[in-house]
């Protein structure tokens, strides 16, 4: 049974400490919280020598990148902006090392060599500091170079440098997870690791490693708490912000609103759409009895029985690659994992090899979006490992294939300065550029407030990604005076701006989610009471209402969201809109006490799964206690 306990206690401390260790590591490189202490570049340069700290020029200007990511168009940037920056820096390396530990325990990591501990009971040094020699990873020049250092803390040293070497070494098949590391992330990574009180040495020595054992656990789980209690301390710290009437903004809204879903809840919800919606055109006995939480349709009289014939006759779902799966508010991805266990029990109902079903259902089936970018990548890891567990060989082939779980972003207005055609589509006549231009300004403008408002946003113009994804990877940055590296990074954010586009504007057979439980925040409220006027209260109730713009006209809808809507009057004419309008296939009343880590009566909930298309006179089945 997994030690929910030691999971907390760790994810809490270990936040502090990241956050702590992360901001005095910038102190020692005199950037700190007050701007006016700051050095600016090459005013440290003598400072740090005469602290015996010597950064190489590709540090020096990693440095330099730190500092300019701090300033607000060059003005004094602000104590709040720093702590910003550290607390994103520190989430980055926690997020990294919860993923290097749960591959390390399953025998994950391709060249099979622990990173944070050691197969040895009882042995603090990692395994990968002792068997540096047969790392694939690793420049033996440098290991030799840091062999030959007779300093006290030289081992610290090479295992840093063996700890990024990993890293980076698993961008080429975790890219959402292990971005490169060649910028301040690393420059900021504290010192003494794996070494007692070491932010390495706490996380093997916290949790026991069956915690991280599908062997043990059999599912993911474990990925999904460290997230919630991680942020825990800052969910609190938002809420008694509240009651001062401090506003939300965008980095305390996902803190606010994230909350785990518990697993019966999530295959109920997964079973009953997902499973459902094959199982009406495909009856498969040995399929039903592995979905506990599965609930027979109720019995209909003969004319429903004949319209929801027809209606299933007509959708077209003939093969498994043709279902499509969004969560639109994916958290750290649980409804996705398990809808992923759902599509391979479905794929290989119908004779699909072992081996070709990961590929395909994270190349077909599954879609998940949220505002909160350490969200994302748990979320997407997680699909990951899925996938490898169903498939030793997965990392193994010449391309990896990656999920479609995204963070939706924020972008820049400045982007839509005209300069920009300048820089992209340097090989396109003029005509095509101001066609791609007036495309990349829609977007830029739709996702100008992309982490206020999240799935929410639609995607209402028709857009030739094919076309703008030519437009900015043709960059002219060698025809004119700017930092070449800077606009690449520039272009492969905004490849994942489109791929963020697409999921929002295509339509789904199937959307599964557990959205945020809370009214507007201040800076929401009016746009949302202009686009979801029947629902604007709260915004469990919104997404509601905009997952069904995501549906295909038979699709199927599973949420679980407060039960307030069903009976406030403020939702009447929400009501309105389903009643004798959407068809309810089944609803489970939950109440109160449905998520375990939530107390007494605060959030009493219901669970459903509604059909966009009506069918008159259907019959649904509800219970108003916990089918569990």
């Amino acid at each position: 049974m997994m030690d929910k306990s030691a999971i907390k206690n760790y994810a809490v401390a270990a936040r502090k400490k990241l956050i702590d260790v992360v901001s005095h590591k910038a102190h020692q490189l005199y950037i700190f919280e007050d701007s006016s202490k700051t050095l600016r570049p090459g005013e440290e340069v003598d400072k740090l020598k005469s602290d015996g700290v010597f950064l190489t020029s590709e540090q020096l200007q990693a440095r330099t990148r730190l500092f300019k990511s701090l300033l607000l168009e060059d003005n004094p940037y602000k104590p709040k902006i720093f702590h910003r920056k550290m607390e994103e820096i520190a989430y980055t390396w926690f997020n990294r090392l919860i993923a290097l530990r749960f591959m390390e325990v399953n025998d994950y990591l391709p060249c099979g060599v622990r990173i944070l501990s050691s197969k040895d009971e009882g042995r603090i040094e990692p395994d990968a500091l002792r068997e540096v020699e047969i790392l694939p990873y690793v420049d033996k020049s440098k290991v030799a170079a840091f062999h030959a250092d007779t300093s006290f803390n030289a081992p610290e040293k090479l295992y840093r440098y063996i700890l990024i070497a990993q890293c980076n070494a698993l961008s080429e098949i975790l890219p959402g997870m292990f971005q490169r590391i060649n910028d301040y992330t690393e420059l900021l990574l504290p010192d003494n690791l794996y070494t007692t009180s070491g932010i390495v040495h706490d996380l093997v020595n916290a949790i026991h490693e069956e915690n991280f054992s599908l062997e043990k656990q059999g599912q993911i789980e474990i990925i999904g708490w460290l997230y919630q209690y991680y942020t825990s301390e800052k969910k609190d710290e938002v809420f008694a912000a509240l009651k001062k009437k401090v506003k939300l903004n965008k980095d305390t809204i996902p803190a606010a609103t994230q909350l785990f879903t518990p697993e019966w809840i999530v295959k109920y919800m997964v079973e009953n759409s997902l499973g459902r919606i094959w199982l009406e055109k495909h009856p498969n006995e040995e399929l039903l009895k592995s979905w506990k939480y599965y609930i027979d349709e109720a019995e209909q009289d003969p004319e429903v029985a004949e319209q929801l014939r027809q209606l299933r006759s007509l959708r077209p779902i003939n093969q498994p690659e043709d279902i499509k799966l969004i969560d639109p508010c994916m958290g750290s991805g649980h409804i996705l994992v398990y809808a992923f266990d759902v599509l391979f029990q479905i794929y290989e109902s119908v004779g699909y090899s072992e081996r070709e079903i990961p590929n395909l259902i994270l190349q077909n089936n599954l879609f998940g979006l949220d505002i909160d970018e350490r969200a994302g990548q748990l979320a997407y890891f997680a699909l990951m490992m899925k996938a490898r567990g169903y498939n030793r060989r997965f990392f193994r082939q010449d391309t990896v294939p990656q999920p479609f779980a995204y963070a939706v972003p924020d972008v820049e207005l400045s982007l839509m300065d005209v300069s920009y055609k300048k820089l992209y589509g340097a090989s396109m006549t003029d005509e095509e550029k101001d066609a791609c231009f007036d495309d990349l300004k829609y977007l830029v403008e739709v996702f100008s407030k992309g982490k206020d408002y999240g799935s929410l946003l639609k995607i209402e113009c028709e857009v030739d990604y094919a076309q703008l994804k030519r437009f900015i990877r043709d960059l002219a940055v060698r025809q004119i005076t700017i930092d070449e590296s800077s606009m690449i990074e520039q272009a492969e954010a905004l490849e994942k701006l489109f791929d963020v586009a697409i999921a929002l504007a295509q339509k789904y057979d199937v959307v599964v989610t557990n959205p945020p439980y809370m009214a507007p925040a201040p800076r929401q409220s009016d746009w949302v009471k202009k686009h979801y006027p029947n629902s604007k209260s709260d915004l469990c109730v919104v997404f509601i209402e905009r997952n069904f713009d995501l549906l295909n006209p038979s699709g199927y809808l599973s949420m679980i969201t407060m039960h307030s809507w069903m009976f406030l009057s403020s939702y009447e004419r929400f009501r309105g809109s389903l009643i004798g309008k959407k068809d309810t296939v089944n609803m489970v009343h939950l109440g109160a006490k449905a998520f375990e880590e939530i107390g007494g009566e605060i959030v009493q909930t219901t669970s459903f799964v509604l059909r966009k298309i009506y069918t008159s006179n259907y019959r649904g089945i509800y219970s108003p206690c916990r089918y569990k």
